[in-house]
C-alpha cells in the first residue's frame, strides 16, 4: 500500500474506476493496480499515472510537497499510554491514533475521526480509511460535537492504512505504519503526508 513513496515495483498496470461514498452525491476515484487489485483513493481519474519506477503517484496535480515524519508513542502502562493527533490543513478535522491508551494494553490499538469545527456538519465531509488486509471504508457522517466517529477496523500491530479526509476541494491524505518499538508497550509511528496541517503527541496520565 505505498500510496507516497517511491519505490522499484515493476510491471504496474493502472486503471481507474469510480467509488460513490455511500449517502454521498460526490463522486471519488480510485487508482487501482491491476496486478494486486490494490485501491488508492484520488480525487481524479487523471492522476492515476506509472511513474518510471513503476509506482502509482496519484498526487501530480496537488501541488503538494509529500511530508515523510515519525513520531515515538509512549504505550507503558507505566505511562498511561498515549494519542498521537493529526489535523487536516485547516485544523477542522482531526485523526487520533492510540497507543495503548488508557495505560492498560487491552486498549492498545485504534484510529478514528473527530471534528473539532462547527463548520464540519454531517455530509460536509468525506472520510476513507484503507488499512492494509481490511474491508475498505468510506463516510460522510462527520460532525462536530459527534466525538470520536468513523473508527477503523484494526489488525495488530504492525498494520500500515490510508486515511483520508474531503471538505469540498481540500483534501488530506495520511499514509501510516504503527509497529511495536519495544517490549514496554511504546509505538513508533511512520507517517507519509500530503495536507497535515500539525500532529502532536499527547501522553496520558496514568
Amino acid at each position: 500500500m505505498n500510496l507516497f513513496r517511491a519505490g522499484t515495483m515493476s510491471a504496474l498496470v493502472v486503471s481507474a474506476i469510480t467509488l460513490t461514498a455511500p449517502g454521498a452525491s460526490a463522486e471519488h476515484k480510485l487508482c487501482v493496480n491491476d496486478s494486486t487489485g490494490a485501491t488508492r483513493v484520488i480525487e481524479a481519474p487523471e492522476r492515476c499515472r506509472k511513474a518510471e519506477t513503476g509506482v502509482v503517484i496519484p498526487h501530480e496535480a496537488d501541488g503538494e510537497t509529500v511530508k515523510a515524519s515519525s513520531y515515538v508513542m509512549p504505550g507503558s502502562v507505566a505511562s498511561g499510554g498515549s494519542n498521537l493527533k493529526l489535523y487536516t490543513k485547516n485544523g477542522q478535522i482531526r485523526l487520533s491514533i492510540n497507543c495503548n491508551y488508557g495505560g492498560t494494553l487491552s486498549i492498545n490499538n485504534a484510529a478514528y475521526w473527530a471534528a473539532e469545527n462547527a463548520s464540519v456538519t454531517a455530509g460536509s465531509t468525506s472520510i476513507f480509511n484503507n488499512v492494509e488486509g481490511q474491508t475498505f471504508q468510506a463516510f460522510n457522517d462527520l460532525y462536530y460535537g459527534g466525538g470520536s466517529m468513523d473508527n477503523a477496523t484494526l489488525p495488530s500491530r504492525p498494520w500500515t492504512g490510508v486515511f483520508i479526509a474531503r471538505q469540498g476541494n481540500a483534501m488530506s491524505r495520511f499514509e501510516v505504519t504503527v509497529s511495536d518499538k519495544n517490549p514496554r508497550g511504546d509505538c513508533l509511528v511512520t507517517l507519509f503526508s500530503v495536507g497535515l496541517g500539525s500532529a502532536t503527541v499527547q501522553v496520558v496520565s496514568p
